[in-house]
């Protein structure tokens, strides 16, 4: 199943997206020296992994009280629960799990 969250582009019909405030979900990315300096704040004998930006896809659990919003019903009548928060949703980044 491919997901679009900004379609349609017509202005008779709004797409998702269209309806969410994509400032109130900020993602901030710290630049190169941000990382720099904290890796440079660990103790000395900290170890690091390093991860590549494009396994981050997919791989945000929703909370619990945002599964109501990622049930979609199929053309026969049965429903998908999606657990991960999907790319493209316009908060998506913004709204995962909080610690």
């Amino acid at each position: 199943m491919v997901q679009d969250f900004s379609y349609p582009k017509k202005e008779a019909y709004a797409s998702v997206n269209s309806y969410i405030e994509s400032d109130e979900f900020v993602c901030a990315w710290d630049g190169f020296l941000a990382l720099v300096d904290l890796i440079c704040s660990f103790p000395s004998g900290s170890d690091a992994v390093m991860a590549d930006a494009k396994e981050a896809f997919r791989a945000i659990p929703a909370r619990p009280d945002q599964l109501p919003g990622l049930v979609y019903k199929t053309p026969d009548n049965k429903y998908i629960v999606d657990l991960r928060l999907p790319f493209g949703l316009a908060s998506a980044m913004g709204v995962g799990p909080r610690r």
